[in-house]
């Protein structure tokens, strides 16, 4: 399957070329198409499907289908780096199963990919506070109130950062550095290990 400039890809197969009208997309993200193309893949019937990708949002939006559209398919995601690992896609979500629903939003909430937008706060730690069962059920609802969203995704930044109660990350961050100040008599703390303002949040 080629995907180009054109709107409409190319299915080559044992020298026969055909244009998938049906799987026609306007969409100019990758990470997007390779999805659709897997769930077309499952649709077609096929029990098996390797995706050639080591982006971590493909890697999070395939298990995020796969949970939500309850699949059974083999599934594999690999690098296109030779002798790379590859990652059991079916088996990740099996163990993920019950996160997959708040993932997409808390990948878009952390801001990474494999480095992170806030100093300390990798996926290893995102992934803990979703097992923990902090809430994260409005980032993406359309329906849900502005206010509503902040909140709770401030919550869930300062429980990354220990501090599940703090009002807004403004405050969180003046707790990190007093906490940061009190365990170190011989510099202050740099501004980049500390958790961002409030309207950075907002401006997400």
């Amino acid at each position: 399957m080629v995907t180009g400039q054109c709107d409409v890809p190319i299915e080559k197969h044992q020298g026969v070329v055909i244009n998938r009208e049906d799987l026609k997309t306007s969409h100019e993200e990758a990470d997007v198409i390779i999805i659709q193309q897997m769930n077309n893949a499952v649709k077609e019937g096929h029990t098996g499907v390797v995706v050639t990708s080591d982006d971590t949002d493909v890697f999070v939006l395939l298990i995020y289908h796969y949970v939500m559209l309850n699949l059974s398919i083999e599934l594999i995601m690999e690098s296109p780096v030779k002798d790379r690992s590859r990652t059991d896609i079916k088996q990740t979500s099996h163990k993920h199963a019950d996160i997959a629903k708040t993932l997409l939003a808390a990948h878009a909430l952390s801001v990474c990919d494999t480095v992170a937008s806030y100093h300390g706060i990798g996926k290893s730690k995102v992934i803990k506070t979703l097992k923990s069962r902090m809430p994260l059920q409005l980032l993406g609802d359309t329906t849900a109130k502005m206010s509503d969203i902040f909140q709770e995704s401030t919550k869930f930044v300062s429980s990354c950062y220990g501090f599940p109660n703090s009002s807004d990350m403004s405050s969180t961050r003046r707790i990190v550095w007093a906490c940061k100040v009190a365990r170190s008599t011989i510099a202050m703390p740099v501004q980049a290990s500390l958790p961002p303002p409030q309207n950075h949040l907002l401006r997400m």
